[in-house]
């Protein structure tokens, strides 16, 4: 009999199992259950997973770990924050992300600054770098626990006015050095783009992501969209919409795991496509998996931008950040449509956790893999959504992370929406959109989450988030360089 096993011999068994087998265990009888409430790393597995967690960036012990843990979701309930810490950083913003902790920026001048954000145990902000990088870069996307930057940038010397298009590269770096990655077989990746997205250093509009060895790029242009992916450890092309056609009215693109991602779609309605990929660059192409198509507009009525946006996507484990779990982290979609009789413009935010995608590759997968699977928006949006209105659009990064999203910030009113729910009691009532000027039908959304809600006294232009933080960002022009306070 199990039970009769060494208890300290129980408890290692238990640790094999994932969080429903466990809990599963602990409502078989009395005895497991004490097992299983009176272990801390069992204790822990648990509470990782009310989190929303895989890992907890934290070394103390489970116990103390688990103590930390319902700490901070019941802090994120109330927005009852432990410390606050303010920096300034100086100097024009070119381009910034918030990623594993580190808050980095460019300036014109090709200038990077990577500053570690505070913590409750280490309340202090460090640079880590400060120092030009050698060339004029534009956008970039960053993964600190491959120790990896790739900056896009527009090839000096080309004439902008004698082609229509011109040369553009993704240069990879070592986050730490500030020189070619050591991993990358190939340390940049040549491209062509049409010159109307060309804004000096820059490409107007441009995506770049990683996703654990692979990075793409996304460019979208009035001549059309081309997205590209590299292994950038192989330095072989996994794909290239010029020879894998995107769906029609392809309009922005995100990766949800390093072998899946979607292009949103101003065509129709609006449509999220679902492409999987082979990382390894062995075959080259994107697979059409699912096509989801949003709900049904009035007859004047036509859907202008469809952007989307979730965390960044870290390979390793981080020593700073505790991960999500990959089917609980969250997307954001902000839509705007037009009016095509008198041009007037309505905004909505929809929100969506990537199980949904996951679960319709695995729908792909079962059916054969012989054709992409097409769902109305009453096969997946009513029970897999969140679609509320929008009054005003968002202009900073990284206000989602994890489970939450934090809203724009208007009259000091502190706004954020949490999808990792615990109680029934504090689920949100369904969302109704009526069937009005811009939708043909109601749109009635469930996606469960709560509302937390604080007033500010500070004014902040923007504000992000993370799992540890809050970061609220003030700008200052007088005149001269922008003064970004982070909080």
């Amino acid at each position: 009999m199990f039970l009769n096993l060494p208890q300290e011999v129980v408890i290692e068994v238990l640790k094999w199992l994932d969080c429903s087998s466990l809990l599963a265990c602990r409502s078989v009888c009395c005895v497991l259950r004490g097992v299983v409430d009176e272990e801390p790393s069992l204790q822990l597995e648990l509470e990782l997973r009310k989190s929303g967690l895989s890992y907890a960036a934290d070394d103390g012990l489970p116990i103390d770990i688990v103590g930390r843990l319902r700490q901070l979701r019941t802090h994120w309930k109330g927005l009852a924050w432990t410390g606050r810490y303010e920096h300034t950083v100086k100097g024009h913003c070119n381009a910034y992300e918030l990623v594993d902790g580190l808050f980095v920026k460019t300036d014109s001048e090709g200038r990077l600054l990577v500053l570690e954000l505070p913590t409750t145990s280490s309340p202090f902000y460090r640079v880590l770098v400060d120092e030009e990088v050698g060339f004029q870069p534009g956008d970039f996307t960053l993964d600190p626990t491959q120790d990896l930057i790739a900056f896009l940038k527009v090839e000096p010397g080309a004439n902008l006015f004698a082609a229509p298009e011109t040369t553009a590269s993704l240069r990879l770096l070592s986050i730490s050095r500030l020189q070619d990655h050591p991993e990358a077989t190939k340390t940049s990746f040549y491209f062509n783009v049409y010159t109307d997205v060309v804004l000096g250093s820059s490409l107007h509009g441009a995506i770049t992501q990683i996703a654990g060895n692979l990075v793409g790029v996304f460019v979208c242009s009035a001549s059309g969209a081309r997205l590209m992916i590299w292994n950038w450890k192989n330095g072989k092309l996994v794909g290239d919409s010029s020879h894998s056609h995107l769906t029609p009215g392809a309009h922005s693109f995100t990766f949800v795991s390093p072998d899946l991602f979607y292009v949103t779609s101003v065509d129709d309605s609006g449509i999220i496509a679902l492409y999987s990929v082979d990382s390894s660059g062995a075959t080259t192409g994107f697979t059409h998996v699912a096509s989801l198509v949003l709900p049904a507009l009035q007859a004047n009525i036509s859907l202008h931008s469809f952007s989307c946006h979730t965390e960044q996507l870290l390979a390793k484990k981080s020593v700073r950040t505790s991960s999500t779990l990959p089917r609980k982290q969250l997307h954001s979609f902000t839509l705007t449509f037009v009016d095509e009789s008198d041009f007037s413009q309505e905004a909505f935010l929809m929100l969506a956790t990537a199980s949904l995608f996951l679960d319709y590759h695995s729908l792909y997968m079962a059916q054969g893999a012989q054709a992409p699977v097409i769902a109305s928006w009453d096969d997946w949006g009513p029970f897999h959504t969140r679609f509320l209105s929008a009054n005003t659009s968002y202009h900073w990064l990284r206000y989602v992370h994890g489970q939450r999203v934090v809203l724009p910030f208007e009259d000091h009113q502190l706004e954020i929406l949490d999808f990792n729910v615990q109680s029934e009691s504090e689920l949100a009532a369904p969302t109704v959109l009526p069937r009005d000027r811009v939708f043909e039908d109601m749109v009635v959304s469930r996606l469960p989450y709560f509302r937390a809600t604080k007033v500010l006294q500070e004014y902040y232009h923007g504000l992000m988030i993370d799992n540890n933080r809050l970061i609220g960002l003030s700008v200052s022009i007088n005149p001269g360089p922008g003064v970004p306070i982070l909080t």
